[in-house]
């Protein structure tokens, strides 16, 4: 049975971006619905040795500066009581040398492509992959000046370099992940691009903005299919019956245009394990182009070989306001522990030295965690967890916090479940971070999120991430075992509640997060790391927040700006917020640690201090 999607278009890159090129582009521009390509037109040659060549793309992408005398004068125009004091801070960082509010450089191995590469080529197909954004990662250039003001300065390997990458590899299939919302723009012009090159080039697009928002790909980009959620063997199938020319309504999990209407085959439950995909076949990436000496969390721990991102887990079990993972991956869900094994044997048989934990969740099961542990120094890897590690997870181990407390505290006994059953086996937080630091890690983001009580509670977070003294003596362990700790705090809350009310964080609420930063340093933080509240699509809060949200995605939805238009009630504006943002790096960090992350385009943690130098002795 067929599902038709009618929301039509929600978010669009913005207006001063090139419009669509390619015939499908313009046909769809023009208010036309063709439908998508339902068999391979380039026949694929019977007596070659794969079935038909599929080409996997990262598009460029691209960053917002925004220049300082912008937001100065949108923030004269909306006024209010904070004005002279953020003003103040605009003077402040123009006398400093600095004349605009960048957003770091975000891309990493595209673990989503690896995963459905691994499957095709398994499965005969010809596979290529290429990060665009990645190749080329020096190759900054001016894109363009968005509507709004906004310097938008694009990476990666340009038009030219790409088009010669697909005439080159010719292929039957181009897919394309978009995980970021605020990258549409980059991944609907690199449709338009694969289109403009060959109209019958099968165009397939997966990831997490695209599996909230198929519509999207379909109305206003020339993508033939959408692959939603996960992808491992909804890819396959659907390149099968591609092949065959067989009844692609048969395929669960895709979105496709047919008879001038957007249709959504039956849904496809998610994965009950990870066997199928725990040995990705590395030889379709390129490692060299990750060898830089930073990674997207710091400095890399050794100065020689390659890293790695991965996963130990999947999912999550949390189920923020705010998060897609839970709607995109699912549950939360660990590897086969022969299999984590096996996949290590692997990376260090091909020259990986250093290892990046994606997991979102992964001391959702301690017990899990300590087995990582001990497989990560059997293999000699240190490692750096990015995922975020959730602060109220390490509070549940601390020996003081009893059960009941925890219960009466959340109400979520099926959360904490595991949690509690390893305290319950004497497992401690002390015992936890010394193992930890033992199998190498060295670096970890702490997922604290707020100081505020109703922000938390509004957005389904346990609210224990509040009281001081617990986080206290967690950052102290953490900082005493010499393992840094990047404090994450998001801000500028806005809330769906009971009755369809927002709750709308005010800015005393704001300030008051950001005096939590400054305690979580004086308690052993590395570094303070704040993001803006941002409703992402597939999140549950989406269609709620979407009509106070801006829709030009290449202006919001990155966590570094503000993606509501202003405060629903008028507590604060969009540019009052990006610049809260610097004003809480530059105030709990310090000026040098701002200037740092703008030339290195990563958090800056020292190497001097004295976590830093206790690692260093140790390694």
């Amino acid at each position: 049975m067929l599902k038709f999607l009618t929301d039509g278009i929600s978010l669009r890159p913005d207006t001063n971006r090139p419009s669509l090129q390619s015939e499908l582009g313009r046909k769809l521009t023009g208010g036309e619905l063709p439908d998508s390509i339902s068999e391979l037109r380039v026949k694929a040659d019977p007596t070659a040795a794969a079935k038909a060549r599929i080409l996997l793309l990262i598009p460029h992408y691209t960053r917002i500066r925004r220049p300082l005398d912008v937001v100065a004068d949108n923030l004269v125009k909306k006024g209010g009581p904070h004005l002279s004091r953020d003003l103040k801070l605009v003077r402040d960082l123009q006398a400093e040398g600095i004349t605009y509010i960048e957003e770091m450089k975000h891309a990493g191995v595209p673990m989503g492509l690896l995963r459905v590469g691994t499957q095709a080529k398994a499965q005969g197909y010809a596979v290529k992959i290429v990060d665009g954004a990645y190749q080329g990662w020096n190759n900054e250039r001016h894109a363009f000046t968005s509507s709004e003001g906004s310097e938008i300065w694009s990476y990666g390997i340009n038009n030219d370099a790409m088009s010669r990458t697909i005439k080159e590899f010719e292929p039957h299939i181009v897919g394309i992940s978009c995980d970021y919302s605020h990258q549409w723009g980059n991944n609907r012009a690199l449709a338009d691009l694969v289109k403009g090159i060959d109209e019958d080039i099968i165009v397939i697009m997966g990831g997490t903005h695209v599996s909230g928002l198929p519509e999207d790909a379909l109305r206003d980009c020339p993508a033939d299919y959408v692959v939603t959620q996960q992808g491992d063997v909804t890819f396959v199938e659907l390149l099968e019956a591609l092949r065959k020319n067989s009844a692609i309504e048969d395929v669960a999990g895709i979105v496709f245009r047919r008879g001038g209407a957007i249709v959504q085959t039956r849904p496809r439950g998610f994965l009950p394990t990870m066997d199928l995909f725990s040995q990705p076949d590395y030889s379709l990436v390129d490692f060299s182009l990750y060898d830089s000496p930073f990674h997207s969390g710091g400095k890399r721990q050794v100065d020689h070989g390659h890293l790695t991102y991965g996963f130990t887990t999947i999912g999550c079990d949390v189920r923020c306001t705010f998060c897609t993972i839970p709607r995109v991956q699912g549950g939360w869900l660990k590897m086969n522990e022969v299999s984590f094994d096996k996949y290590l044997a692997k990376l260090v048989e091909i020259g990986i030295t250093e290892f990046i934990v994606e997991d979102d969740h992964l001391f959702h099961d301690p017990e899990w965690a300590l087995k990582v542990c001990d497989l990560l120094e059997k293999y000699k890897l240190p490692w750096f967890e990015e995922g975020g590690v959730a602060l109220f997870s390490l509070i549940a181990l601390l020996p003081e916090v009893s059960e009941d407390f925890i219960l009466a505290k959340t109400g979520r006994e099926k959360l904490f479940e595991p949690l509690l059953r390893a305290k319950r086996s004497g497992l401690t937080l002390d015992r936890m971070v010394k193992r930890m630091r033992e199998s190498g890690c060295y670096s970890l983001y702490l997922a604290v999120e707020s100081s505020n009580l109703e922000a938390l509670g509004t957005a389904n977070k346990p609210p224990i991430n509040t009281i001081e003294y617990y986080t206290q003596r967690v950052l102290n362990i953490l900082y005493d075992n010499a393992i840094h700790a990047t404090g994450g705090l998001m801000f500028g809350f806005v809330n769906p509640t009971a009755g369809r009310k927002l709750y709308v964080e005010t800015r005393e609420d704001i300030e008051r997060t950001f005096e939590y930063g400054r305690f979580l340093m004086a308690a052993g933080a590395s570094y303070m790391n704040p993001f803006i509240f941002t409703p992402l699509p597939g999140a549950p809060h989406f269609p709620t927040l979407r009509p106070y949200a801006t829709t030009n995605t290449d202006e919001g939805y990155s966590h570094e700006f503000a993606t509501m238009n202003d405060a629903p009630n008028g507590e604060w504006t969009k540019d009052e917020l990006n610049l809260l943002r610097v004003r809480s790096l530059v105030e709990v960090n310090g000026m040098e640690s701002y200037r740092t992350i703008l030339q290195t385009g990563t958090w800056p943690i020292s190497h001097s201090d004295p976590i830093s130098r206790r690692i260093n002795r140790a390694a």
